[in-house]
């Protein structure tokens, strides 16, 4: 019954954290990470983790410590294979902060696509309708930590912050005192220059930094199409691998029930043969009884 106990521990840890065992030879049982961390010898090893309150897009997880050994995290010594534990942190440390890297660059893409040039020729361009944080120009190629959660819509064109739409038209979005953003600059109400280059900047290929890990030079469209599906193929894989290791948990859960636990087919079949061989007995000792009266009103 203790062993059961201890097995059924064993199940529920597993689930959390990956686990392999040594049954050594007076029973007692020495309990190791999948890695090779010891959790339990003798006595349970302690673990630690320290929890952050919140994240920005740079922030570093906390690692998780087994005995003073970290299992995960990028400087894991021994970082652990399997077990809610990893999924998580797999989610936490990789899956999201690449994520986060492909939507920076979406955002730097937005503001690249609808910046202003410098009409006069003379000028650097300068953020338009999209712009971000202290922005003072628009950003070279290259991951810019948390710049998709300070995009924004460039108040100059925003009616409701006091700008108007019909910079969306003219220009000058950037800086309405200048006069080198404005493309209409004879005020024409018919102008659609400016319009119909904001619509090509959408579908014009542009550089992306490859470390976001889904392409490099192409229109932020697309770009935005291949994040989302970088994402449902992360979403895909695990699903397959979640799939995979319930059939083997199944499979090994049945077997190991197989091999130690009661089988009822087996045990009606083997009381039958008891009770076929019982009844047999009896037929004998019925035989035997007979012959003895028998022998004996015989004499």
């Amino acid at each position: 019954a203790l062993e059961d106990q201890r097995d059924e521990l064993l199940n529920k840890l597993s689930a959390d954290i990956g686990v392999r065992t040594i049954t050594r030879a007076n029973n007692d049982m020495v309990i190791y990470t999948d890695s090779g961390a010891t959790l339990f010898e003798t006595t349970a090893r302690n673990v630690s983790f320290t929890a952050t309150a919140g994240y920005s897009a740079s922030t570093v997880g906390s690692s998780v410590y087994v005995d003073g050994v970290p299992v995960t995290g990028a400087d894991a010594a021994m970082p652990i294979q399997s077990g809610k534990l990893q999924g998580l942190t797999q989610l936490r440390d990789v899956v999201a902060p690449q994520f986060q890297n492909q939507l920076d660059e979406l955002a730097r893409g937005l503001i690249v696509s609808f910046a202003e040039t410098d009409q006069t020729g003379g000028g650097a361009s300068a953020p338009g309708l999209f712009t971000y944080s202290d922005a003072t120009d628009v950003p070279s190629v290259g991951i810019i930590p948390g710049l998709a959660g300070q995009i924004t819509v460039n108040a100059n064109a925003d009616p409701t912050k006091g700008g108007s739409l019909d910079r969306l038209r003219d220009g000058g979005i950037s800086d309405p005192g200048n006069s080198a953003f404005d493309y209409n600059a004879t005020g024409d109400a018919g102008y659609t220059d400016r319009i119909n280059q904001l619509i090509t900047a959408l579908s014009t290929p542009q550089d992306f930094d490859t470390t976001a890990g889904v392409g490099t030079n192409q229109s932020v469209a697309d770009y935005a199409s291949s994040s989302i599906g970088w994402l449902e193929a992360q979403r895909q894989q695990a699903s397959s691998s979640a799939s995979y290791q319930e059939t083997l948990v199944s499979q090994t859960s049945q077997a190991l029930s197989n091999a130690t636990g009661v089988n009822l087919d087996d045990q009606m079949s083997q009381m039958l043969d008891l009770e076929n061989a019982y009844s047999a007995s009896a037929k004998l000792l019925a035989a035997v009884d007979a012959m003895y009266k028998a022998l004996f009103q015989a004499l």
